[in-house]
């Protein structure tokens, strides 16, 4: 049996409900609760299929070696923008440190360090807010935002594997490696 897997950074307590707070804004104005499938997070590494329990545990190991070297540091969230009139998302600002993260994953999980084409060099890490919109829920959430403030500046507490339940629905997070503490 096959599974698709992401990995993400996961955020301090505060952010991580004003994200969520956001998140319930825009599902409420827009109908639209897709959002709210999957925690709050920075994603790092794009979902990808493994083949087996197995694989995902490979992967699993990866991101915890990678997690315990890896000091804890600050995010900064600032505005918002979009992926077309599908996602709205939280606009991550200081990006060397998540590179830092990503291209060894990427480096290790795809076959000959091949990336996908949006990853190296054109990922654009984000905090998604609102995701799988219609056009007119794009166009509401949209305008919700136009009364809310985002600007958080946090820590990153760790990486989360993420795992896609009811046909990629809803992401959980299947295991949690904190990064060190400064």
């Amino acid at each position: 049996m096959s599974f698709t897997i992401g990995i993400g950074v996961l955020l301090e307590e505060s952010a991580n409900n004003r994200l969520r707070e956001l998140e319930l804004a825009l599902a409420k104005k827009s109908g639209n609760w897709s959002g709210l499938g999957q925690p709050p997070h920075i994603t790092v590494k794009v979902p990808f299929e493994v083949e087996s329990m197995e694989d995902v545990n490979k992967v699993r190991v990866l991101m915890h070696d990678l997690a315990k070297r890896t000091k804890s540091f600050q995010v900064e969230i600032d505005g918002y923008s979009n992926f077309g009139d599908k996602v709205l998302y939280g606009v991550v600002k200081n990006t060397e440190e998540f590179l830092q993260l990503s291209d060894p994953l990427i480096d290790a999980l795809t076959e000959d360090g091949q990336p996908k084409e949006y990853e190296r060099g054109r990922m654009i890490f984000h905090s998604t807010l609102a995701t799988n919109l219609s056009s007119n829920e794009y166009e509401t959430a949209l305008k919700q935002l136009q009364d809310e403030t985002l600007s958080i500046t946090t820590a990153a507490i760790g990486l989360g594997l993420f795992m896609g339940i009811d046909n990629l629905q809803h992401w959980v997070v299947i295991n949690q490696s904190s990064f060190l503490q400064n």
